[in-house]
Parts: structure tokens; sequence; C-alpha cells
């Protein structure tokens, strides 16, 4: 399940959403089977004009009360509930923030080791599109992977890389911009020699891996075309 939770039902809701809105008799209940929701979201076209005028007008007051990270996500499951627009949760269409990373896949070290090795060889192979983030993968992976948080994982001699979504350029499809490569962590000692990655490392390698090789596919495609004309 996705792990936004149920924090909104502690806030002030009958100022926030309105005295008669369904939003302020939400329970708990309703909230894990149909409110504790993240992108994406697929929502019929009948519903978008009114349903994104109240989320907007809700986010405000949210952040009023809330002024943290996922007021505005609240405010999504809030406006959700006051049109009571039940969301159906399809699980694993993705993996990444906020949901469990998948365990238990026998192809998933190998993967991750195949674009590790790839360090310790050529800089260069780490930065090739190949076939963009598919060629990640020894197995077939959830369609979608959520970019919300920072990914470290060890190379083979024991240092660290990491990839932040707050550090990367704004200029990233540059036909002109550098390639895309995870920076070395600071502050984090390196590891004794022999030591074994876990599972959530494997997935943080593979996530830098498809973001990579996606934006190399990305900046490949476009400036070849680009240079056509």
């Amino acid at each position: 399940s996705y792990g936004l939770g149920d924090k909104w039902l502690s806030f002030n809701l009958t100022k926030i959403c309105g005295i008669d809105s369904p939003c302020v008799t939400t329970t708990k209940n309703e909230v894990s089977k149909h409110y504790s929701v993240g992108p994406p979201y697929i929502i019929h076209v009948r519903d978008v004009p009114k349903f994104s005028k109240k989320w907007s007008e809700l986010v405000p007051a949210t952040y009023d009360e809330y002024p943290e990270l996922y007021a505005e996500m609240f405010a999504y499951s809030m406006a959700a509930a006051h049109f009571n627009l039940k969301h159906e949760r399809v699980d694993g269409i993705f993996t990444g923030c906020m949901v469990n990373f998948s365990r238990g896949e026998k192809a998933l070290q190998s993967s991750a080791e195949n674009f590790i090795n790839n360090f310790d060889s050529s800089s260069e192979k780490v930065t090739q599109s190949h076939n963009g983030a598919q060629s990640c993968f020894d197995f077939k992976p959830p369609p979608l992977l959520h970019y919300c948080q920072r990914y470290p994982f060890r190379l083979n001699n024991g240092d660290w890389r990491v990839f932040a979504k707050r550090r990367v350029s704004h200029n990233i499809l540059s036909c002109t911009s550098d390639p895309l490569l995870p920076w070395p962590e600071g502050g984090k000692a390196d590891s004794e020699p022999g030591f074994e990655r876990t599972t959530d490392e494997h997935w943080h390698a593979l996530a830098v891996c498809a973001v990579v090789r996606g934006v190399a596919y990305a900046k490949k495609m476009g400036c070849a075309s680009t240079e056509k004309h």
C-alpha cells in the first residue's frame, strides 16, 4: 500500500474542507482503502475540472496547519474524500519511494551488479544510453519507478555513489550538457572488503541506472532529431 497514511484526519477538517463536506466524516478505514494514494493517478476527464479546483483550494489551508512535506498530497486525499471519489489502488504498478521495494527477484542482484561493474571497467559504459531504462533489468520490472528520494549504493571498491533529484542540473536534457552520473557520497565511510549489498542497495543501483540511461537515451533521440534540422 502507498505510505501516505491518514494523518490528515487529525487536522481541523471543518475549517479546511467545510462543515458539510464528506471529508469531515471520512474514517480511517476509508482512508486506508481509498485515499492513502499517490502518483501515478488515473482520473476520469469529467472529474478533473471540479476536482483540481477543490484540490487547489484546499492546499493553502492544509499547509497553514501542516507546513511540511506531503501537505499538497494530504489536500489531494481530502479533495477526493470531499467528492467521494474513492480510488481503487493498483498494486505492483511501481516501486520506489512510498512503497516497499519488491523482494525475491532472483535477477535483481545480477541486474544491479552488472550496472555497478560498469563503474570498474569504464565510465563510458555507465553513460551509454543502451536502449534506455529497460536495458538495466534482467527481469521485468514494475512499469514505473518513483524518484522521490536519495538513492545511495556502493561500488565494488566500497566507495559510495548517490543520486538525489534536487542536485540534478536544470539543463539535464541539453544536447551540450555533460552526461549524468551519480555523485560521490561524502560523509560515508568506505566499506570493508567482502561486504554484501542489501536488497535496497540493489534497487538503488537500478534506480540510478534507469535515470542515467533514461536521460542518455532521451538526449540521444532528441539531439539526433535536432541535428538533422
